[in-house]
C-alpha cells in the first residue's frame, strides 16, 4: 500500500513538472513572438516623412532671388564626411578631419567665416547660450568644428575668434575641444558640399551669402542631424546630440526619450512619435508580463515541491 502511494505521488509530481514546462515554454514562445512582432514593426506617420528626407529650404535662405540662389541647405542624412580633408586649426597646425573623430564622441559642425557682418555671429551665439543651458562641455560630451568658408581667413583670426567665443561661453577647458579651422576653398568646398551646405560670394558686398544651420555628426563621420535657425532649444541640442553619438552620451532617460520623439524639419524641433511610444510602450508591457508570469510559475512550482514534501512526511502516530 505505502508502495503504490508513493508510487502515485512521483506520477502526479513528474505530470505536474511537464505541465508546468510546458506552460513555461508556451508563455516564453509567446513572447518572444510578440518580441520580435514588436521589434519589426516599421510604422511610420504620413505627416512629415517626406520632409525629412527632402526637405531642403532655410528660413534664412529664401528661394526665388538671385541674392539667395544656391546658398540653400539640403538635408544629406547620413552621407559620410570626408575625414581625409586638410585644414589648419587656430595655432596654425595643419589638421585632418578625421583627427577630431579619434575618440568616441559626435562632433558638432558649424560653417561660418569669422569676418561675418552678423548671421555666422548669431548661429555662433545661439549655440553657445543653448550649451550654457544644457550643461554640456565640448571636449567632454562632444567635439566642436567651426570651419571657415573664406579661403583668406587666417588662423590668426581664428585664434582671436575661439579666443572671444570660449570666453562668452565662460567654461574651463571648453577650448580644447571646440576647434576653429581655416583651409583651402577646395577643401571647404568639399567638406560643404557633402554635408548640403550652399554658399556663395558675393563680390559687390565682399560677403558671403549662406544659411544658418549646426550639424552633427555621428564619431565615424556620418551625417545624423542638423538643426537649421539661429536659435535652438536645449531640448533639441541634448537629443542631436545623443542621436549622433549612436547612444555612448546621455542617460538611459535620453536614448528612451529618442525612441518616443522624431525630428520635424517643418517646425525644427522633436516631435512626439507617437509609433515610437507604441514600440516602446510594447517592448515594456511584454518585459512585465514575462516577468510576472516567470514569479507565478516559480510559486507554481514551489508550492508544489511542498506538497508532495507534506504527502512524503510519515503521519503521526
Amino acid at each position: 500500500m505505502k508502495h503504490s502511494n508513493m508510487t502515485k505521488s512521483t506520477t502526479k509530481f513528474l505530470a505536474s513538472l511537464e505541465a508546468g514546462n510546458l506552460q513555461l515554454c508556451s508563455f516564453l514562445a509567446i513572447l518572444v513572438t510578440a518580441f520580435s512582432m514588436i521589434l519589426s514593426l516599421n510604422i511610420h506617420p504620413t505627416w512629415g516623412e517626406s520632409q525629412i528626407e527632402t526637405e531642403a529650404e532655410d528660413a534664412s535662405a529664401p528661394k526665388g532671388t538671385l541674392e539667395y540662389q544656391g546658398v540653400e541647405i539640403q538635408d544629406k542624412l547620413g552621407v559620410q564626411i570626408p575625414l581625409d580633408l586638410q585644414f589648419v586649426d587656430e595655432a596654425g597646425h595643419p589638421v585632418q578631419l578625421n583627427d577630431y573623430f579619434h575618440q568616441e564622441k559626435p562632433v558638432l559642425l558649424t560653417m561660418v567665416y569669422y569676418n561675418c557682418p552678423m548671421l555666422c555671429s548669431l548661429v555662433l551665439n545661439g549655440a553657445i547660450d543653448t550649451l550654457k543651458e544644457l550643461g554640456w562641455t565640448p571636449g567632454v560630451e562632444f567635439e566642436s568644428i567651426s570651419v571657415s568658408i573664406s579661403p583668406v581667413e587666417t588662423p590668426e583670426l581664428a585664434r582671436v575668434k575661439k579666443k572671444n567665443y570660449m570666453k562668452q561661453l565662460g567654461v574651463v577647458g571648453a577650448g580644447k575641444g571646440w576647434h576653429f579651422l581655416t583651409g583651402k576653398q577646395p577643401e571647404i568646398k568639399a567638406l560643404a558640399d557633402s554635408i548640403g551646405f550652399g554658399y556663395r560670394y558675393d563680390p559687390s558686398t565682399q560677403d558671403y551669402a549662406h544659411g544658418a544651420a549646426l550639424f552633427f555628426l555621428s564619431p565615424n563621420g556620418k551625417l545624423t542631424r542638423l538643426l537649421k535657425g539661429i536659435q535652438f532649444e536645449p531640448k533639441d541640442l541634448r537629443m542631436s546630440l545623443v542621436e549622433a553619438s549612436e547612444g555612448r552620451i546621455g542617460s538611459i532617460y535620453d536614448r528612451l526619450l529618442l525612441r518616443c520623439f522624431r525630428y520635424e524639419p517643418s517646425s525644427k524641433k522633436y516631435a512626439f512619435y507617437i509609433w515610437g511610444a507604441v514600440r516602446l510602450g510594447g517592448l515594456l508591457t511584454i518585459f512585465g508580463i514575462g516577468l510576472l508570469l516567470l514569479v507565478m510559475w516559480r510559486g507554481e512550482r514551489r508550492g508544489h515541491s511542498l506538497t508532495e514534501t507534506d504527502q512524503g512526511s510519515p503521519s503521526p502516530s
